[in-house]
């Protein structure tokens, strides 16, 4: 494989990440611009195994190698998009304390708890340690009373995936939640962008879908109702 300059049109870490491990293989530098602010699990690996990777908030390079990639030890943090199902449940039980233990707090992967943040969650992060070249802790959230805010923007890349359960969160808040700026959902596995507002709307929750997000009144309370 030659290398070469490639100017990524979304924030896709699945593209990026393949067109890194491609050029793994190359003869040639390969350099990465655009909208590259997602995640970025395989730069900081690469990194850790030695392989001459540079990073700025515009530009990814990785030059052709000149010895195999080092062995890693490492433990996989706790997944994020995985944790904030956990997270939005124990914010809107009214009498909750729960900890998802050892999860993984790379700022390219926090935007969901900047949201509950928003929204005005109580949530505490502890035991903040580097392992394996990421940045993980232990997030505890409590009974909270959450309020409307806007999702959209640089937000969107760092929480794409938790979207979803943001809007059930949303749909339980006081106040209205704009979702703007997430027109990639419409083309993951299935449309989440209808999906979700379908599913929300038939359990009695008030949601518009849009071009590219949700708009979602708040009920301040609990939101739903049984469905088939």
């Amino acid at each position: 494989m030659h290398g070469g300059r490639y100017a990524l049109p979304v924030a896709s870490a699945q593209v990026k990440s393949a067109l890194l491990l491609a050029a793994l293989g190359g003869d040639a530098p390969l350099v990465l611009s655009g909208k590259i602010a997602s995640r970025d699990h395989t730069e900081r690996m690469l990194q850790a195994m030695g392989v001459n990777l540079t990073v700025t908030p515009e530009q990814i390079t990785l030059y052709p190698l000149t010895n195999l990639p080092a062995p890693l030890s490492l433990r996989i943090p706790g997944d994020p998009s995985s944790a904030a199902f956990w997270w939005v449940a124990a914010a809107l039980h009214p009498d909750a304390e729960l900890t998802t233990s050892g999860v993984c707090l790379n700022p390219t992967r926090t935007g969901a708890l900047d949201v509950l943040r928003a929204m005005g969650a109580d949530l505490t992060i502890t035991h903040e340690r580097i392992e394996g070249s990421e940045l993980i802790g232990d997030v505890t959230v409590r009974s909270s009373a959450l309020y409307g805010t806007e999702i959209a923007g640089e937000l969107i890349p760092r929480l794409i995936d938790e979207i979803p359960v943001l809007a059930v969160a949303a749909a339980c808040a006081h106040g209205a939640t704009i979702i703007r700026d997430a027109q990639e959902l419409r083309a993951k596995e299935t449309d989440r962008i209808a999906t979700v507002a379908a599913g929300l709307v038939a359990l009695g929750a008030a949601v518009e879908p849009t071009s590219d997000g949700l708009a979602i009144k708040g009920r301040g309370g609990p939101a739903f109702h049984g469905t088939t």
